[in-house]
């Protein structure tokens, strides 16, 4: 058993009971050797304390406070409604994760025709912050089993504040016994840019992150 030390100062609106409970405001608090101040109790759970203090927040696990000042301070305190409850979180955490997964994975198959598959791409040249200006290659399908590495005629912007050079290739190298564009571009935009003869240019913007192609797709849902 690992023993914490726990100590409570001044505290308003306490029970008479000692019992900690939800919107209790302690002036001090000590926990496992480090001290708090300005203390409130945000959550009580079977299993866990939530606190806020001056410093931002804690949690407070009840099974790891020694004995006398865990049935003073949580006299209701069960061992086995702790151990359930954590299961049943862990689980509902389980079941969060695979829904928001599932979201994800649909709001991605809605939006297929914004993911651009490409075998290599040629950079132009950096545009500041921005990222920078490519064009691209694809396996173009002629017949049975010919394909043929074809040049597309669409600039694009890659958003990306990495540095890259004018004529850099990337992959630097392609399998061309594979005929498969593996590179995915997510769309996310456009980007406006002026030309050697001061004319604008739009193209669309892409990223190399699916990441934030979802986030992308979030704020314009």
């Amino acid at each position: 058993m690992i023993r914490v030390l726990f100590t409570v100062v001044l505290c308003l609106g306490l029970s008479a009971s000692g019992e900690l409970i939800e919107g209790d405001v302690l002036e001090k608090f000590t926990y496992n050797g480090e001290e708090f101040e300005n203390v409130t109790i945000r959550k009580v759970t079977p299993a866990y304390v939530e606190i806020m203090h001056s410093y931002g927040g804690e949690t407070i696990y009840i099974h790891k406070l020694d004995a006398e000042i865990r049935e003073e301070h949580f006299p209701n305190y069960n061992l086995e409604e702790a151990k359930k409850f954590a299961a049943d979180e862990k689980e509902y955490r389980r079941q969060e994760a695979e829904k928001k997964k599932a979201e994800i994975l649909k709001l991605i198959d809605d939006n297929g025709d914004k993911i651009l598959k490409v075998s290599m791409l040629k950079v132009l040249y950096n545009v500041g912050s921005s990222g920078f200006l490519v064009k691209y290659k694809y396996w173009k399908h002629i017949a049975a089993d010919n394909y043929k590495l074809t040049d597309a005629p669409d600039t694009l912007l890659i958003e990306s504040t990495s540095k890259v050079k004018s004529g850099q290739l990337i992959p630097a190298k392609i399998a061309k016994d594979e005929y498969e564009n593996k590179l995915k571009l997510y769309e996310i935009g456009t980007y406006t840019y002026v030309s050697g003869n001061q004319s604008k240019t739009t193209v669309k913007k892409y990223t190399l992150s699916a990441r934030k192609f979802v986030e992308y797709l979030q704020t314009v849902k």
